[in-house]
This record gives C-alpha cells, structure tokens and sequence, in this order.
C-alpha cells in the first residue's frame, strides 16, 4: 500500500458496477412515491436517465421478473407495478431508505439454540467456515428470507478467516503485491527487520514457483493464486462452489477442497476447466427474457 501510496495511486470508485441492489432500492421507492409505476416510467426514470446506464433492457426485464417471483413486486392488469407482499415490508421498514451498505443481521443456529447474529456483507456458501464468539463454524444451511444461517461445530481443519465484515482488496492491491514478491531490488523505506521478512517471503515465493503456478496443492483440496482482488475471487468462489467444489476466498488465494470428489484432492485440470467452461455453459439471459411471458414492454 505504501508503494501505491508513492505512485500517487488511490483506490477508484467502482463506476462500471451495476449496483443492483440500490438499483432495487430506487426501483421500490419510485413505486412508493408514485403509488405505482409501469415498467416504461421506471426504465425512463431509473436507466434511461443515466442513473444505472450499466444496467441493458434484458437484464431489467430479468430483474422485474425475479422481483416478481419473489413477492417484492406485483403487476396490476393495467400494467403498473406495485409493491408485493414483500415488498411492502421492505418499504415501511426503519431503514429502507439508508442507501449504504451496512451489511445485513443473520441469525446464527446451531442444534436448535441461537448462537446470536451476525453482519453478511459478503457471499457465504454452504460448507464455509465462519469464526464466531471465538469458536469454528460449519455452514450447514442458509435460510435468506428468515436470515438464518444453520451451523455446526467444527473444531479442525484449516483455521477460517470469514468474521462477516472488512474491506475488500483491490485487483491493484493485489498485482503490486505480487509485484513486490517477484522483484529482487530492497524497497528503501524498509527497516532491517522488514527487509529481512520480505527477503525470506521472495525466497518462498521464488522456491514455489508461485511467478507461474497458479494452481498448488494443499493437503485434501488446492490453492487457487488468482492475484486479483476480493470482486473477482469472490464471484470465482461462487462459480466453483456451484459447480460441487467448496471454495473460499481466503484473501491471496482461493481455497478449494474436496467435496462430491471421488480422488483425494480436486483435479486442477478440473478446476481450470470449470474456471474456463463456465461462459459456454451458462445460457444467455437475454434468451430467457421473452416480454411477453412478464406481460409489458420497454421497447
């Protein structure tokens, strides 16, 4: 970070994310205000305006339907959409109109008894271990509308690092950490005792090979080394998850372990042809958003 801090580099705000989930929040909050909207009004007002640009017509489309389906919003015959069961308790909730990220409360439940709660701002998958009031936790279940997690006790295996909160790294974070390890020349404003640490973590980091392998076994499962930050890790955690191998950023590297696996560790070839699969498998939204199935256009 220092060495970034040199370069006069700071942090950039993420201006090509959707942000979907304030991309909700408004859309609920123009039905509010309006006592109703159609699907027109709300594309004019919310995407064609400029607000959310990054959002395209089938994606919209996809997105009213899910909101649809799952009772935050419903659609009258005349076409205007209103909140839905859901989503009425979301609009006369206390904090519906606190715009930033706070990070949700999840119960935590183990065996019956509440453990008490914690802050989800980041994803959580079944099989992931999560650290609290001091003790290890197994991810059994999560239940999103109750904002329960299920857990169990687990008191071996690797120590987890999930407390449910922190900031995410940066890809450039990242690449000059890695640029840092792979150079041999000192960086001048380090005392000896730091100097003496880097110079053993190159050393390691030279003897592993970790300039090319991105892929390094680890007991039962595999080290993913991405070298980007905590946005790309996470959702490649999500990809290799659904796709039967438990995965979990664990900051420089992604842990994969075994699971539904038949061989003692995950096949890297396995996991790099999920890595590199996963597009040509994946339908085309914009193949499931037929108009006429949600009944309205915004053409």
């Amino acid at each position: 970070m220092v060495r970034l801090l040199t370069q006069s580099w700071v942090e950039p705000p993420r201006k090509e994310a959707v942000h979907a989930s304030t991309f909700v929040q408004q859309l609920l909050s123009v039905i509010a205000q309006r006592g109703g909207a159609t699907a027109k009004e709300l594309w004019a007002t919310l995407v064609s305006s400029g607000t959310f640009s990054q959002i395209d017509k089938a994606e919209f489309i996809d997105l009213l339907r899910s909101l649809a389906a799952g009772e935050i919003l419903q659609q009258e015959s005349s076409g205007a959409f209103l909140p839905g069961p859901i989503g009425e308790k979301l609009i006369n909730s206390y904090d519906f109109y606190s715009a930033f990220n706070s990070g949700e409360e999840f119960r935590l439940l183990a065996e019956g008894r509440t453990l008490g709660s914690i802050p989800i701002a980041r994803p959580l998958t079944i099989g992931q271990r999560i650290i609290f009031a001091g003790r290890r936790w197994r991810v059994l279940q999560i239940e999103t509308r109750e904002r329960l997690i299920i857990v169990s006790s687990d008191p071996g295996g690797t120590p987890p690092t999930f407390d449910g909160v922190g900031g995410r790294v940066h890809n450039r974070v990242r690449e000059e950490m890695k640029k840092v390890l792979s150079e041999k020349t000192p960086v001048s404003f380090l005392d000896r005792f730091a100097s003496s640490m880097l110079e053993e973590a190159r050393t390691t980091f030279r003897l592993a090979h970790l300039d090319k392998a991105s892929v390094v076994p680890d007991g039962a499962g595999v080290l993913l080394l991405t070298w980007r930050g905590d946005w790309a890790n996470d959702a490649l955690a999500l990809l290799l998850s659904a796709s039967g191998r438990e995965t979990t950023n664990e900051g420089i590297f992604l842990r994969v372990s075994k699971r539904h696996c038949t061989s003692s560790r995950p096949d890297p070839r396995g996991v790099r042809s999920a890595i590199r699969t996963h597009d040509a498998g994946t339908e085309d939204p914009a193949k499931r958003c037929d108009e006429r199935e949600v009944g309205f256009s915004i053409a």
